[in-house]
């Protein structure tokens, strides 16, 4: 998942690329105008943020799947966010059938319910995560952009965290919380690589 800032480029979760690096020569997104190969305009280990540029169409949509590319694009908020903002994120959820699967955009809304560490191994700097409650969460939705409701983007999903409601019953029930990390701390950076500053 990813969402496009303006025309050329697009915030996602860096694992979703630094996770399948070692196996293709270039980042590649997938817009409603086609497959374009990217490059990296801004990358953050620490906070698991990525920003691609679109350099080349490599093969178009067909005109049937073509969508009227938006002449307004999401803006990057500098908002601080904290325990019980309200926030939503935009994904690609699965519904399994026995016969099929089918795959939908979908919005969930969500409150931050929690403050988590974030990476601090090999010398990086602290920044905390924050997990959300009251949503639905799967594989690949890493890189949804995550919104207040006034539009801005505030985070990028980049994981998620699973427990037993209590540990010592087995049969109580598992959740699991997405988690984002939030743009705030590399915002000038990034709107430095957008050409923004």
């Amino acid at each position: 998942m990813g969402c496009l800032l303006d025309r050329n480029h697009v915030l996602t979760a860096a694992h979703c690329w630094t996770g399948v690096q070692d196996k293709y020569e270039w980042p590649a997104v997938l817009t409603s105008d086609g497959f374009f190969r990217c490059e990296v305009a801004f990358y953050s280990e620490d906070l698991d943020i990525l920003l691609l540029r679109l350099l080349e169409l490599v093969q178009p949509s067909p005109r049937s799947l073509a969508l009227k590319q938006s002449e307004s694009y999401a803006q990057l908020g500098n908002d601080e966010i904290f325990l019980g903002s309200q926030v939503g994120f935009i994904s690609r959820l699965r519904l399994y059938t026995l016969d099929d699967t089918s795959a939908h955009t979908h919005f969930s809304a969500a409150f931050v319910s929690m403050m988590l560490p974030g990476s601090a191994r090999r010398g990086l700097r602290y920044h905390p995560r924050f997990a959300l409650s009251g949503t639905v969460i799967q594989d690949g939705f890493s890189g949804s952009p995550v919104f207040l409701p006034s539009g801005s983007i505030v985070g990028v999903l980049v994981q998620s965290i699973s427990f037993r409601a209590n540990v010592d019953d087995e049969n109580a029930p598992i959740y699991v919380l997405p988690v984002i990390s939030p743009i705030r701390p590399v915002l000038s950076a990034l709107r430095d690589a957008l050409g923004m500053n």
